[in-house]
């Protein structure tokens, strides 16, 4: 595991910044990434790593009572058709439609965004680098 000393090392040989100086602007920008994690920000350092806090989504519907029943029952309608029922449907068009306008809807949703809990963990996923 490589420690900011090291790291300051680095930066420090390859630009024109002394030790000190790199490890006090690595230390103020992992401060800027520990306060970013905290507020809930996903935070993507572009071409190398994406560091994302986890959450708990309740469960709950992210339509209203008369929209869920309805795509229940287009659901439980098509049940074995597959994707293509959802797709090339003109019924399934006009409910998606509906939602999408529905104001019920919209309160629901920002409902379920309102009551998300942020966890404790933190995903970190690297990106290949080419």
């Amino acid at each position: 595991m490589i420690g900011i000393t090291e790291i300051s090392k680095e930066v420090s040989k390859k630009t024109r910044v002394g030790e000190a100086e790199a490890k006090k602007i690595i230390s103020s920008f992992l401060e800027a990434i520990k306060q970013g994690l905290i507020r809930g920000e996903d935070i993507s350092f572009k071409g190398y790593l994406t560091l994302k806090r986890s959450r708990k989504l309740p469960k709950m519907s992210k339509f209203c009572d008369k929209h869920t029943k309805s795509m229940d029952d287009f659901k439980r309608a098509n049940k074995n058709k597959g994707l293509a029922a959802f797709t090339s449907s003109p019924s399934f068009r006009k409910l998606s439609l509906e939602t999408k306008n529905c104001s019920s809807c919209k309160t629901q949703k920002q409902k379920i965004i309102k009551s998300t809990k942020l966890l404790t963990r933190v995903n970190c996923k690297v990106n290949d680098l080419k």
